[in-house]
């Protein structure tokens, strides 16, 4: 069960790699309580955070991936308070905010 969020994309254009942002427009958080389950047009994402120079960092990731995930350029947020009291909480700030999607994979760089 989790929770259902919107990804909001850049008018710019896909820049993904085919990721889920590529070919949804919604995902569902598995890692935030909520009545939905994961399905093909709304997909398993989870909240991931990491402690950066400045402080904790959150974004989301598919749950299932191959490879290493990256900032595609669409962000997930959702109207929804557990949301942005999961983000808070995660980030250890007083407010939660709309999170990157890290849904660009990639096996390996080639340089």
């Amino acid at each position: 069960m989790g929770l259902l969020a919107m990804i909001y994309r850049s008018d710019l254009g896909d820049t993904s790699n085919g990721g889920v942002s590529s070919r949804c427009t919604r995902v569902c958080v598995t890692n935030v309580s909520g009545p939905h389950e994961p399905t093909k047009d709304a997909p398993a994402v989870k909240l991931v955070v990491r402690n950066l120079g400045r402080g904790k960092y959150v974004h989301a990731e598919p749950v299932e991936h191959d490879g290493r995930c990256m900032f595609g350029g669409c962000f997930i947020d959702t109207s929804d308070s557990r949301f942005r009291a999961a983000v808070a909480k995660l980030s250890g700030n007083a407010y939660g905010y709309p999170v990157r999607l890290h849904d660009r994979v990639e096996d390996q760089f080639s340089y």
